[in-house]
């Protein structure tokens, strides 16, 4: 009834036929075309195009001739080339980047060169609530304040469970003040005690896993230093760093979602940035282990030189230094590549493309639908 665009058939039938109109006015001569067929079903031209002379038998070479659609079907064709290598980047000014520098390079050539190289990155969306990114964050900080204040396993063994809910508290009051902060059109009061009750409850349960553990001090959370390796300057931020009794460390990534160990595997391990850590780490590793923190199933994920009796699932690794060393070959070889310029659109495997924000770009699922009619012409 108001005559919105685009509200009703009729008025959607109106913008069409003017946009017809315009471009049938936009030039002395104008050549229209419509499929006449799709597969084995014949096709005929819209209705609108009554207003418009249709040549039933199309137009011939002599009306075509000097004109410039006359001249497409007789141009050269198109030479097709696949460019796999971007320029070398320059040795005497190494490259830089985190951990997901070598985790695009793993999973798809173009995804690492695109992403490091060219900075091609998706607009953020915004949405009602928190994303998940968003919600880990959170309990990031809430954890870093809680071990700032703790230390080690002896004071948080001796601190009663009153003053530990407090400590708890007060750390996720000042994390949930410092993400509202940004984002206040979020963070209503309903919606920040709800946030509240989630993350002291899971910092909670999370303490409890921590307190059968032997002893351990906590060195460094939230810690980011700077390393050069494969030629590649890496800014690093690991989330915790434990020391054992004799010394040795445990690198410890928080994770919310789901975790893999057979990310760690292979010439292209789909998750590197723990191994990144443990074989450009100053100390001797003990464990390189995820700090699953899933409602109802929490626990200590990872590998570890020896038993190092940590709740959950670390598994003792008999060929700890072979491993080591396979991780610092394959890992070396994945910064050749990024800094010799393979930028093959060559994803490892179909999860890859599952949470890839260059498929605009890469284009490969037009590849994809190209190869499907190719076969099926054969």
């Amino acid at each position: 009834q108001a005559g919105i665009p685009q509200a009703s058939a009729a008025g959607q039938l109106e913008i069409s036929a003017r946009v017809l109109s315009r471009l049938v006015d936009s030039a002395s001569r104008v050549v229209l075309s419509y499929p006449g067929h799709d597969k084995d079903r014949e096709l005929r031209p819209s209705p609108l195009l009554e207003q418009v002379t249709v040549s039933e038998n199309g137009l011939d070479d002599a009306e075509l001739s000097g004109t410039f659609y006359g001249t497409l079907p007789g141009t050269a064709p198109f030479e097709i080339f696949q460019e796999q290598y971007a320029p070398d980047i320059d040795r005497d000014r190494p490259a830089s980047g985190g951990s997901s520098l070598f985790r695009d390079q793993a999973l798809c050539p173009f995804r690492a060169f695109a992403h490091h190289r060219l900075h091609a990155d998706t607009i953020d969306t915004t949405d009602i609530g928190l994303n998940a990114m968003q919600r880990g964050s959170l309990v990031h900080r809430v954890l870093q304040l809680v071990w700032d204040r703790l230390k080690n396993s002896k004071a948080l063994k001796n601190t009663s469970d009153a003053v530990l809910e407090d400590y708890i508290t007060r750390a996720v009051n000042d994390a949930i003040q410092q993400l509202a902060g940004i984002r206040s059109d979020t963070f209503s009061d309903r919606f920040r005690r709800l946030e509240q009750q989630r993350l002291v409850r899971m910092v909670r349960d999370w303490l409890l896993i921590d307190l059968e553990r032997p002893a351990f001090t906590v060195t460094a959370t939230e810690k980011g230093h700077h390393v050069l390796f494969a030629g590649i300057t890496l800014n690093l931020r690991l989330d915790r760093i434990d020391q054992l009794a004799d010394g040795r460390l445990v690198i410890i990534d928080y994770k919310t979602g789901n975790v893999s160990l057979r990310d760690w595997e292979g010439d292209r391990p789909a998750e590197p940035q723990l191994p990144l850590y443990a074989i450009t780490s100053e100390g001797e590793v003990a464990a390189l282990v995820y700090a699953s923190l899933k409602t109802g199933d929490m626990q200590y994920i990872g590998l570890a030189q020896e038993d190092v009796s940590m709740p959950g699932k670390v598994y003792p690794d008999a060929s700890w230094e072979s491993r080591l060393e396979h991780w610092k070959t394959v890992l070396a070889d994945l910064g050749g590549e990024f800094l010799g310029g393979l930028a093959a659109v060559a994803p490892e495997n179909d999860k890859a493309c599952q949470y890839c924000d260059q498929h605009p770009f890469c284009r490969i699922h037009e590849k994809a639908q190209t190869l499907m009619v190719d076969e099926s012409d054969e």
